[in-house]
């Protein structure tokens, strides 16, 4: 089978890039499939785009022109397309933002004819280059979505030009629907948007690690936020709780903050500002294999993700055993209504939605003063996760299935 692979420029596939070897960061759900499609019979052709990073966004690449890159690790060719123009002044730059993306649109549909695909892979940046390819060309376009965000839902509740022809793109007869289950509403996201005759599945990620990583009991209990450094992760939140602790509380922890992002600067200001430099350390991205070395260090994980529980953070924490805290449900994202039907309220320490900072600090305070009560969650959380997750290997023969199985 001929495929043709159309995603976004993710950061942690980005820095692949820029350095030549296929070592990325972040985004499993889309780099282990490529693996597996690389390493299999099938012939790939990867498209990378900068469709859906945002208005700011700079790539680090410096190469504007169209271009193809070999990437040791990678064998299957790459082609990466990126703005060419860019402009500062608001009616100019708007204006070439429309070329840049009809641009980029023309480009990909050369690739499509070039390698007459038997399928094609997009994800939900390129929305309009997999309804054109539908809706035209009449394609077999398989559509990738990971996870539902609050401005997906502004496509369906608000009615303006822009939304209504994004619904457009939405209902083409796609030949299968992929969505992350991170927690976010995504079965009742799909059911509002999409054709109603279009398949769709909303899985639940994987996990390297399904194995119980016992702790040697220390000092000072380890505590860790891993995840972007965004409004919608608390990072910021974290930090207040984190200072709400007395000092005597203070004194009996380690604090580790995991991750990059446009809260970076700001967060780091409010630890200093917190007097809390001594006690909360920051590391940046850190390679999705070494991860493991994270969790051995962990005793407490902390995620304060405002949409959904299920991230692949979460999921890495719980199948390790390792006592975690998260938020509770959001009602406006709909996020986490069946939480329960995966993990019990023995598993699970949630922090109340309109409480973050207080809560947060209150349920640490008890779990570092009542030291069994941390190894009976991660007991709990262990033996819910082992239940309900698949290793990345049954997860990906669970997706590579339904590709293969589209005819």
């Amino acid at each position: 089978m001929k495929i043709l692979y159309i995603c976004r420029i993710f950061s942690g596939l980005e820095s692949s890039l820029k350095n030549g070897s296929w070592k990325p960061t972040g985004v499993p759900t889309i780099y282990k499939i490529l693996e597996y499609f690389d390493r299999s019979k099938h012939k790939l052709h990867l498209v990378l785009t900068d469709f859906g990073v945002g208005y700011k966004h700079e790539t680090i690449l410096e190469n504007k022109k169209p271009f193809s890159v070999n990437l040791t690790g990678f064998s299957s060719p790459i082609t990466v397309i990126t703005d060419s123009i860019l402009f500062n002044k608001l009616f100019i730059k708007n204006f070439f933002k429309f070329f840049n993306f009809f641009k980029k649109n023309i480009i990909i549909i050369y690739f499509f004819f070039k390698n007459n695909p038997d399928l094609v892979y997009v994800d939900r940046s390129n929305i309009l280059t997999a309804a054109i390819l539908v809706r035209i060309f009449k394609a077999k376009v398989i559509l990738r979505v990971m996870g539902i965000y609050p401005s997906m839902w502004e496509i369906i509740n608000k009615r303006t030009l822009k939304n209504l022809f994004i619904r457009w793109c939405y209902k083409s007869r796609f030949k299968l629907v992929i969505c992350t289950n991170d927690g976010t509403a995504g079965e009742i996201w799909m059911n509002n948007i999409l054709h109603k005759n279009v398949k769709r599945e909303n899985l639940i990620n994987g996990v390297d690690n399904k194995k119980f990583i016992k702790k040697k009991e220390k000092k000072k209990i380890g505590i860790f936020f891993i995840g972007r450094l965004e409004h919608i992760k608390g990072c910021i939140e974290f930090v207040e709780g984190i200072s709400l602790l007395s000092k005597e509380d203070q004194k009996k922890i380690s604090v580790t903050i995991v991750g990059t992002g446009s809260l970076k600067a700001q967060l780091l200001s409010l630890i200093k500002k917190k007097k809390l430099t001594k006690l909360i350390r920051h590391k940046n991205r850190i390679p999705h294999n070494n991860i493991k070395d994270i969790h051995n260090d962990c005793d407490i994980y902390v995620s304060l993700n405002k949409l959904g529980n299920l991230s692949n953070a979460n999921l890495e924490c719980f199948s390790s055993g390792i006592c975690s805290i998260v938020m509770g449900s959001n009602p406006d994202t709909l996020s986490d209504l069946n939480m329960e039907k995966y993990f019990s309220k023995n598993s699970l320490i949630k922090v109340a939605f309109n409480s973050v900072e207080k809560d947060l600090s209150k349920k640490i305070s008890y779990l570092i003063n009542n030291r069994k009560r941390i190894s009976q969650y991660s007991k709990e959380i262990y033996i819910e996760a082992s239940k309900l997750l698949k290793t990345w290997d049954e997860r990906i023969i669970v997706e590579k299935k339904l590709i293969e199985n589209i005819k």
